[in-house]
């Protein structure tokens, strides 16, 4: 295995040109310096392997030489399989040491600005919807794939609600690529089941929807799926990702 800098990873894009889950995290480890990209050769690559922030994600062959050797050296995390053959490559090789779950992705092409702007005028009394300041994306950014609060600040998009103060919910981008982003949501405990992640997020994708950024939204749970529909999401695929938690 070598490890393959950002000036050169362009050469692996034939490898996930076909590739559509967690397309932002493939696109921000290929387009920008995110991330660690590993290949069995600089040159003419058959196999690879992307990791950003959770996310590992594999292409070419499953049955080359070294793919369990790709396999077995990931750090804990969360493995994303494209097809069949990776994912039974994955689950034969950890054995009991992985979980799977399933996850939902979406499509954002059917999305009315305008439906997503109504919805996002929503929000609870006593709460306010603010982007994302430096100030927050310190406090924030461990959220995410970005492994400073300047790359948050400087490259991702995000909104808040606010009480006060306090940060109660968060609409935050994941990971970016040039064309878009990963959608990541999550709500403070004392605050959950008050609408907040839905205002905020509805927030996040109307101004993406304003600007030119295409809002990725993948759900690991019925709650997130539920959502995105809610807001014009829609269901474009259903898949079992891989949870790796290796034995002590």
């Amino acid at each position: 295995m070598i490890e393959i800098l950002p000036p050169k990873r362009s050469v692996l894009r034939p490898l996930f040109e076909y590739h559509v889950r967690q397309r932002v995290v493939i696109d921000a480890v290929l387009e920008q310096p995110y991330g660690e990209v590993l290949t069995d050769t600089a040159t003419h690559p058959q196999l690879a392997r992307l990791q950003l922030g959770a996310f590992k994600l594999f292409a070419g062959d499953p049955r080359h030489p070294q793919a369990e050797t790709f396999i077995t050296t990931c750090n804990p995390g969360l493995f994303i399989a494209e097809n069949d053959l990776w994912k039974k490559k994955i689950l034969n090789t950890l054995g009991d040491q992985c979980s799977t779950y399933l996850r939902t992705g979406f499509s954002f092409e059917h999305l009315k600005r305008d439906h997503v702007l109504k919805l996002a005028q929503n929000v609870p009394p006593n709460y306010t919807i603010r982007a994302l300041d430096f100030k927050r994306a310190e406090s924030e950014y461990t959220e995410t794939a970005y492994d400073t609060p300047e790359k948050l600040y400087q490259s991702g998009t995000g909104f808040c609600a606010l009480r006060g103060s306090e940060v109660a919910s968060v609409a935050i981008a994941y990971t970016n690529s040039h064309q878009g982003i990963e959608i990541q949501i999550y709500t403070n405990d004392q605050h959950k089941q008050k609408g907040l992640a839905t205002c905020t997020s509805e927030t996040l994708v109307a101004h993406c929807l304003e600007n030119g950024i295409d809002p990725h939204w993948s759900a690991a749970n019925a709650i997130s799926a539920n959502l995105a529909q809610k807001l014009g999401y829609i269901k474009n695929d259903q898949y079992e990702a891989i949870v790796y938690r290796p034995h002590k």
